[in-house]
């Protein structure tokens, strides 16, 4: 029983660590600064929850941030 706690746990921490990556190259590719704590959030969190990365890379794209960067 404890190993698959051990091993649900750490394809949860996988998942998170990825997600995290995945958000950091979406702030460096698309607006070209780092990701702060505050504002990755929002985006790691639907991932989490099963949201399409394509469906999150829309809504980033749509953000106020880039759409003032970018028009």
């Amino acid at each position: 029983m404890l190993a698959l706690r051990t091993a649900a746990a750490s394809a949860s921490e996988d998942t998170r660590i990825q997600n995290e990556a995945r958000v950091g190259l979406m702030y460096a590719n698309g607006l070209e600064r780092e990701a702060d704590g505050a504002s990755r959030n929002p985006w790691i969190d639907p991932l989490a929850q099963g949201e399409s990365e394509g469906a999150v890379m829309v809504g980033f794209t749509e953000s106020q941030e880039s759409l003032m960067l970018f028009g």
